[in-house]
């Protein structure tokens, strides 16, 4: 390459990382100090794409041997990461030392809940959480005494005892399917739900509501779904400091409708205490257009 191409690719290299760096810095200075603004609010939704893109433009200043707009980058990437952690996990999922294992089936905006039950025994699920398109009371069926009426409009489905289960309205629109459930070790309480279909405002109330409940229960609970929120979101981490809850699965650039989508917002969670730990967390096939169900394995 001759010298005066060169120092064109120079330049343009410089140029660019030089934009990168003030679009970083940009989304930096409004998580830090203009939290309550709109502008941050929308910044807070892509957060972890941000942060990818960053982490790539330090790691390309880097190496092009940019080493003043590297170290720029590289407080951006700093920031991102902590602002990220405060409420998610980015590339790995919480682990523990138990032995017990819970197997959990999760789907939600399901036409009918029928081939959930293949997967039920398939897998040898404890509890199996079907969130139907159609309207109606959320049903719990112990699985020796199963029966699918799709008119049911969702179910939860379990190997275990359970004491008491139904649906708790938590907004005009924010509903939560639970069972209190008799496990091995004791009683649980798990919980599914979808507020990906509702308002940021109407997902505010139903998080407060949500937060009520589970403060109420004096037992474990386990809660999985489509929170409409990212978990580093001012609401979210409000959320789990009332809760004591803990995201315990890493970032998922999902809506369930593909298996992966990098321009995702990650708002599908799985929360427990601190007791608990995640195995192994992956989508599966799905039916006809149905979203993907999620194999969620447990343990404490």
């Amino acid at each position: 390459m001759g010298y005066l191409s060169q120092k064109k690719k120079e330049t343009n290299t410089r140029e660019l990382l030089n934009i990168s760096l003030g679009i970083v810095a940009f989304c930096c200075f409004f998580i830090l100090f203009l939290k309550e603004t709109a502008v941050a609010g929308q910044i807070s939704h892509w957060l972890f794409q941000i942060y990818i893109y960053a982490l790539a433009a330090f790691i390309y200043a880097c190496f092009s041997k940019f080493y003043w707009q590297a170290g720029g980058l590289l407080c951006c990437v700093v920031i991102l990461f902590f602002n990220i952690e405060m409420g998610g996990n980015l590339f790995s999922n919480v682990k523990t030392q138990g032995s017990q294992e819970l197997t959990i089936l999760y789907q939600a905006d399901a036409s009918s809940p029928q081939h959930m039950l293949d997967y039920t025994y398939k897998y040898k699920s404890d509890i199996s959480a079907v969130l139907t398109k159609g309207k109606g009371n959320i049903k719990t069926y112990l699985l020796s005494s199963f029966y699918v009426n799709p008119a049911d409009g969702g179910m939860i489905i379990t190997s275990h005892n359970f004491l008491r289960s139904g649906e708790v309205l938590l907004s005009k629109n924010g509903r939560a399917a639970f069972a209190d459930l008799k496990i091995s070790l004791g009683r649980l309480v798990f919980m599914a739900l979808d507020f990906s279909k509702i308002s940021l405002m109407e997902q505010k109330t139903a998080l407060h509501n949500l937060a009520e409940f589970i403060n109420m229960q004096d037992v474990p609970v386990i809660i999985v779904g489509h929170f409409g929120q990212e978990a580093w979101s001012a609401d979210f981490l409000n959320f789990l400091e009332k809760t004591n809850l803990e995201v315990k699965n890493e970032i998922i650039l999902s809506d369930a409708k593909q298996r992966f989508n990098p321009f995702k917002i990650p708002t599908i969670n799985i929360l427990a205490y601190k007791d608990f730990g995640l195995e192994d967390i992956r989508f599966l096939p799905a039916n006809k257009k149905d979203p993907h169900p999620l194999l969620i394995k447990l343990n404490y």
